[in-house]
């Protein structure tokens, strides 16, 4: 890195360590630019993003809060206060810190997305809903919004509206695990069982390593009486995390059914 003496010359100095994942470095450069110019409203933000990169998020959170005094119209410090917060699981600052963040920029569509997850969170799924609607009004290809909605109407026991929108999320982002394998778990709460096992086996071939998905794709086989199969998908899960004890148990009663039906 070059030599650096001015406070701009420190905070471009963290930015180029932020960029290198040199978090912890980039943090002392921001120090040393906030104490020349201490009301440096993007470095407490920046050293604030920076300390939540490394799990710091207590410490994040006096960062935002600092640059938050010096201008408290941004929305940034705003918007990744409430991230820290969430971090946290302290869900109703977060929704709170948020909604500070869209009354400054009702157009930050990732604001609103994460206030919907906050919402999700402690179960206000209609308002995670509306919050997560918003979003994709103003982003219409935000895929983790719509598998985020996904999730909410799932809570709602919306199974139907659920995979509409992970089909969403598909369609827009068809290598994304985690839509493969909500859509999976929808279908199968629907009895759908060998539809959710296409949707688990797209999900596994994204991600092998899932043992949550191997563990699900074993309970719709055992569903359609394919216990021999089952017992396979639930040695990948129990291989991937040996102390998934859930897997284990499932697996035990798999095997029972395949001695009372040996043709399974």
């Amino acid at each position: 890195m070059q030599i650096v003496s001015t406070a701009t010359d420190y905070f471009n100095q963290g930015v180029k360590y932020s960029d290198l994942g040199r978090y912890d470095d980039a943090i002392i450069s921001y120090d040393n630019a906030l104490k020349i110019n201490p009301d440096d409203y993007l470095a407490w933000c920046n050293r604030g993003i920076a300390l939540g990169k490394i799990g710091h998020y207590n410490e994040a959170i006096v960062s935002f809060d600092k640059a938050i005094k010096i201008k408290s119209d941004e929305s940034i410090p705003w918007y990744f206060l409430g991230g820290a917060f969430i971090c946290l699981g302290r869900y109703d600052e977060a929704i709170a810190s948020y909604d500070i963040a869209l009354k400054i920029n009702p157009d930050d569509y990732l604001a609103w997305n994460n206030r919907g997850l906050a919402l999700s969170k402690i179960c206000r799924y209609d308002e995670a809903i509306a919050s997560f609607d918003k979003a994709l009004k103003i982003n219409p290809d935000l895929s983790p919004a719509w598998n985020d909605r996904g999730s909410a109407l799932d809570g709602l026991k919306r199974w139907d509206e659920a995979i509409a929108s992970y089909d969403m999320a598909i369609k827009i982002k068809p290598d994304e695990s985690i839509s493969w394998y909500n859509r999976g778990v929808a279908l199968a709460l629907l009895n759908r069982y060998i539809e959710a096992i296409a949707s688990y086996d797209i999900a596994l071939k994204i991600n092998p390593d899932d043992y949550l998905a191997w563990n699900n794709r074993a309970v719709a086989l055992g569903k359609i009486g394919h216990y021999g199969k089952a017992i396979e998908s639930y040695d990948r899960a129990i291989k991937i995390n040996p102390l998934f004890s859930e897997a284990q148990h499932n697996r035990d009663i798999a095997l029972r059914q395949t001695v009372r039906s040996p043709s399974g």
